[in-house]
C-alpha cells in the first residue's frame, strides 16, 4: 500500500540527461499506477496496471542507460 514515488526512475532519468521524452513516459508511468489506487478500482484493474507501469519503468530505465551517462546534460 507504499505506492513508489518515482525516485529511483527520476536519478536514473537524470544521471543519464534528463531528455523530455524520458520524463513524460515517467509521469505517465506513475499516473498509470496512482489514479486506478485514487479511484479506488477493484485489484482486478490496479493490479495488472501496477505491473504496466513497472514494465514501463524497466524499458524507460534500459532505454536511459543505453544512450549513456551525461550528467553535464542535466544541468544545461
Amino acid at each position: 500500500a507504499n505506492p513508489d514515488d518515482g525516485t529511483k526512475r527520476r536519478n536514473v532519468i537524470m544521471a543519464t540527461g534528463g531528455q523530455f521524452i524520458f520524463w513524460a513516459l515517467v509521469i505517465g508511468a506513475l499516473a498509470i499506477a496512482i489514479i486506478p489506487n485514487l479511484a479506488a478500482l477493484t485489484t482486478k484493474y490496479t493490479i495488472p496496471l501496477f505491473f504496466l507501469s513497472i514494465v514501463i519503468d524497466v524499458l524507460l530505465i534500459i532505454a536511459s542507460l543505453a544512450q549513456g551517462f551525461n550528467i553535464e546534460a542535466a544541468y544545461r
